[in-house]
C-alpha cells in the first residue's frame, strides 16, 4: 500500500512540476551579446558569475568599470557575465557608448532567465555551475546588492566545491 501511495504521489509531483524535481534548470546558454568584441563563450568547466545590472543602477558602472576587470584577473576560475536587464536594447547601447564601457555584456532578449531568478531589482548576481550529469545550469547562489566579500567567498566555496567534485570524479 505505501508503496502504490508512494509512486501515486511522485505521479502527481511529476505531473505539476515537469519531471525536474530536484534542480531547476537556468538557460544561460540563450543570453546574447550587446557588444560587438569577441565572441565569448561560457566554459562549462568553470563557474559563472552573472551581474544582473540595468542603465538606471547609479552603482552599476562602476561595478563593469572596475570590480569586475579586477576579479577576472584574480578569479582565472570564473566566467564572468555582466547581464543587463533594461526592456530596450538602444538605451543599453546608448549607455554603454556613452559612459565608454567596453568590456562584453549581454542581454536576456526573452527574459528567461531573468525571470527564472525572480529579479528585477540592479544590481543583482548569481553564480552558476554547468552539471554534467544533467546537462543543465545549476544555481550555487544569489543575492541582491553588491556585497563584494560575500561575493569573493562564493567564488572560493564554488571552486572548493568544484575541485572536490573533479577529484571524486576522477577517483571513480
Amino acid at each position: 500500500m505505501m508503496k502504490i501511495m508512494f509512486f501515486t504521489f511522485t505521479l502527481i509531483l511529476n505531473i505539476f512540476y515537469g519531471f525536474e524535481l530536484y534542480a531547476k534548470s537556468y538557460d544561460l546558454d540563450s543570453l546574447e551579446q550587446t557588444t560587438k568584441k569577441e565572441k565569448i563563450i561560457l566554459d562549462k568547466e568553470k563557474i559563472t558569475f552573472v551581474l544582473f545590472w540595468a542603465t538606471w543602477c547609479p552603482n552599476c558602472k562602476s561595478k563593469l568599470d572596475t570590480q569586475i576587470p579586477r576579479w577576472e584577473k584574480k578569479y582565472t576560475h570564473v566566467n564572468f557575465v555582466p547581464l543587463n536587464i533594461d526592456k530596450d536594447p538602444a538605451r543599453v547601447k546608448h549607455y554603454l557608448a556613452k559612459n565608454e564601457i567596453t568590456r562584453a555584456t549581454f542581454r536576456d532578449p526573452k527574459g528567461v532567465l531573468t525571470k527564472s531568478m525572480n529579479n528585477n531589482v540592479a544590481p543583482y548576481w548569481a553564480i552558476f555551475k554547468w552539471d554534467t550529469k544533467s546537462k543543465r545550469w545549476e544555481n550555487l547562489k544569489k543575492d541582491s546588492g553588491f556585497d563584494t566579500t560575500k561575493i569573493e567567498i562564493a567564488f572560493k566555496n564554488s571552486h572548493s566545491r568544484r575541485m572536490i567534485a573533479s577529484k571524486n570524479k576522477k577517483n571513480n
